[in-house]
């Protein structure tokens, strides 16, 4: 069967991102007006590799078209809007209760319930509703299929709850008082250390997370989550409650049927204010046990919203809606389907930052088309079906027909940044030469992304067991399938190709539900019985595909990700770093560290620094660096230790002289103060930032005179900078140094003419000021 082509819409981008864990390509609608019109916030979540955002009329003239096989709207008004195609079959996802909706009305109530009851009437005419809750369809009263959400507990996880404080995260929770209360919210959290994040004007002290990274360094840094939803009008979770869970945050929640939280256990519930807030001032005081609970929650999260089976129910939905489109291509030659796949789930590992890549095996080109799409400059592949790779020439920059282990490569040594085998060296006779071959034109730093079959999936094993060994059109025994590969037999090809291996992890793979161990570690399946198996022997038969990633040895993979940071493009080193394979933890952690520092991302950076100091204690430098990051974050009492321990080291460490200067001065100690800032300044040219609190001590002391040797150096290495200039002027006047402070002016006015600064100062010097 063909890949379902989606058409959905985006008022939700944290949904949105788990849908994209059904490996589908997803087309996203933008709206040009309002009250449709929401352009995708990146600072939720970053668009998904298999996402791609199109323009009103491009997606309007598809749609009418017919060239989707599926529309999932997210709202009424959504669903309202795509009424008049009739072609495609819609789907609608109910993401709130009708209860809650109708409250929001405001026109005569009677009048708008009555509309919005025929409203609903129309669209069950048209779409299948999906409800994300089973309260949700009880509440509609309408029939469909319940898809809970699914949260990835992988990807979550690192809390620590060293800050004694108490998150709580909405949007617009002010304005939707009837769900989320926060009178009660406020009753529960007075004279308690709190913070909101979220958009919310009316809510004084809002703030927007600035990335996800962000939000996910509160969710593992602060103490507990309180969650407060009113039953009649909403579940009792929602996904920020299930993030936080999924990284071990404990969540203080108000009672409601609904909630997977039991009071004690996996969580803390009450039914009023004095009850709730009992719960939170033992959490507050007592680390340990946050830690317990949120443990024994990020448990419950992985077994009751499990992302395995949300992508299989979505995956199941949305290819039955699918199959009802008039006309759609049913199961047809090879070519149509097995050669057209986006392969979106291998995609998210091609790294951050690549330009060029090589996909060998490319089929019909679509994705190399996913790749250039999300970024990648030139995609250049190479397939030996011709009628595969002439569809792939419509996609690609080049598609060569060809076998890979007979051809030449025409291209360049070390060209690319990454090559691709995506199912293909299973059907190669000389696989390791194949690997050999490719990487002469990978670059010294780059990778190799594989996506490999594993032989010892436990179905294969049952097989043989039955005295069977069953080839099939795909699959592990696809019947083109020339090599068979385990876990260890895949480092092994690695290693015979010359190159290390990067990663080896399950890409696709069954829940362990579907293969079980018994009491004593066995699995049983017929015949056969295997014991004992540990976690990772378990993991290895319910694997079905490896993800291999390999390069070549001794490589430097961090240096791409230091180049952008040096350049100012911290978002980008921030991503390199990550994504980056094979590269040393401590020296990962401490780059990413400084890019979410530079991104103004402080807790992130602050638990990416701790992180890095867990991995190498006594490293000095990291250290300070912490720190001063503490300074930014008004965070004296934390920081002084820390810098003074790091000056007493090494007397030299101008860093932690002028992080330990600034807390003097936010203390009234200017002597300290001025002595340390002095001194750090003096040190080199690379302080700059200090120089304005070294100018302020300095005025409060009387000593600016002391301060000019270095303010001129500075201002003679960094010509342009306004306040460095206007600041030694001033000092000058005191000093009765008007020719030099009106030099100075003029040189920087030459550079910078439009500086209102500088030019007040120097009329005041000429006796022009008015």
């Amino acid at each position: 069967m063909a890949v379902p082509r989606v058409l959905t819409f985006n008022f939700h981008e944290p949904y949105l991102a788990l849908m994209a864990k059904t490996g589908l390509p997803f087309t996203v609608g933008l709206y040009r007006k309002p009250d449709l019109a929401r352009k995708w916030h990146t600072h939720y979540r970053p668009v998904p590799s298999n996402m791609t955002l199109v323009d009103e009329p491009v997606w309007r003239e598809d749609v009418a078209a017919g060239r989707f096989d599926v529309v999932i709207a997210h709202n009424e008004s959504n669903a309202l809007d795509l009424l008049p195609y009739r072609r495609t079959p819609m789907m609608l996802v109910c993401h709130n209760r009708k209860t809650f909706l109708k409250s929001t009305m405001t026109a005569d109530p009677q009048t708008g319930a009555e509309t919005y009851e025929r409203l609903l009437l129309r669209l069950e005419e048209q779409f299948q509703f999906v409800f994300i809750s089973e309260s949700k369809m009880a509440d509609y009263g309408i029939g469909g299929i319940v898809i809970r959400p699914g949260i990835d507990v992988e990807e979550y996880g690192g809390y620590t709850g060293e800050t004694p404080e108490v998150l709580r995260v909405g949007n617009m929770m002010r304005s939707r008082n009837l769900m989320f209360d926060v009178d009660l919210q406020e009753q529960v959290c007075a004279g308690i250390p709190n913070r909101v994040t979220g958009v919310d004007p009316q809510m004084p002290g809002a703030r927007e997370a600035k990335s996800f990274h962000d939000l996910l360094g509160q969710y593992r840094s602060l103490r507990c989550l309180l969650h407060i939803t009113r039953q009649e009008y909403e579940d009792g979770y929602n996904l920020s409650t299930l993030e936080a869970m999924a990284t071990g945050m404990p969540v203080v929640a108000l009672a409601n049927a609904t909630s997977p939280l039991t009071d004690g256990v996996n969580g803390f519930v009450a039914a009023d204010a004095p009850g709730l807030r009992e719960r939170v001032c033992r959490l507050l005081d007592d680390a340990g046990l946050a830690k317990d609970i949120g443990q024994k929650g990020r448990d419950t999260v992985a077994r009751v919203f499990s992302i395995e089976a949300f992508v299989k129910n979505w995956r199941e939905a949305i290819e039955k809606a699918a199959d009802t489109r008039p006309g759609r291509p049913g199961v047809s030659k090879k070519v149509d389907s097995y050669y057209t796949n986006a392969r979106p789930e291998i995609a998210q590992f091609v790294p951050y930052g690549v330009e060029r890549v090589l996909d060998i095996g490319c089929g019909g080109g679509e994705f190399g088309r996913l790749l250039k799409e999300h970024g990648v400059r030139e995609v250049h592949g190479i397939e030996i079906v011709p009628e595969a790779r002439n569809l792939a020439a419509d996609h690609l920059d080049s598609a060569t027909l060809g076998n890979i282990e007979e051809m030449d490569l025409p291209f360049d040594d070390g060209y690319f940044d990454c090559i691709t085998f995506a199912d293909v060296l299973e059907h190669l006779r000389d696989p390791v030469m194949a690997l050999r071959k490719s990487a002469g034109v990978l670059a010294w730093d780059g990778v190799i992304v594989m996506s490999i079959p594993n032989v010892r999936f436990y179905e294969v094993i049952a097989m043989l067991a039955g005295g069977r060994w069953t080839y099939a059109d795909a699959g592990i025994l696809d019947r083109t399938h020339l090599r068979f590969f385990t876990a260890a037999e895949m480092q092994n090809l690695v290693e015979a190709a010359g190159l290390e291996l990067l990663r080896i992890s399950p890409l696709s793979f069954v829940d362990e539900k579907r293969l079980p161990r018994d009491a004593g570690g066995a699995i049983r399946m017929g015949r056969v019985t295997i014991e004992p198996l540990n976690d990772a022997d378990a993991a290895d038969l319910r694997t079905y595909q490896y993800l291999v990633v390999a390069g070549h040895p001794g490589a430097d993979r961090l240096e791409r990700a230091r180049l952008a940071l040096e350049m100012g493009e911290n978002e980008a080193a921030l991503r390199m770093a990550e994504q980056a394979y094979g590269v040393d933890e401590f020296e990962r952690t401490v780059l990413m560290a400084r890019a979410a520092g530079r991104l103004h991302e402080a807790e992130t950076a602050q638990r990416l620094y701790v992180k890095a100091l867990s991995l190498r204690p006594d490293d000095r430098a990291v250290s300070t660096e912490l720190g001063i990051l503490l300074v930014a974050m008004n965070r004296y009492d934390e920081a002084a230790p820390r810098l003074e321990k790091a000056l007493t080291d090494d007397p030299a460490n101008d860093l932690a002289a002028g992080g330990l200067g600034l807390i003097y001065m936010a203390r009234g100690k200017n002597d300290a103060a001025f002595k340390l800032l002095h001194g750090a300044c003096g040190a080199g040219l690379d302080n700059v930032a200090l120089l304005s609190p070294l100018y302020e001590v300095a005025g409060r002391l009387g000593r600016r005179g002391e301060i000019v040797e270095v303010m001129r150096r500075y201002a003679d290495f960094y010509p342009a900078n306004a306040d460095i200039s206007c600041e030694l002027a001033e000092i000058l006047v005191h000093l009765g140094k008007t020719v030099e402070a009106a030099q100075q002016l003029e040189s920087l006015l030459f550079l910078v003419p439009s500086n209102d600064r500088a030019r007040d100062l120097l009329a005041s010097i000429r006796g022009d000021a008015p």
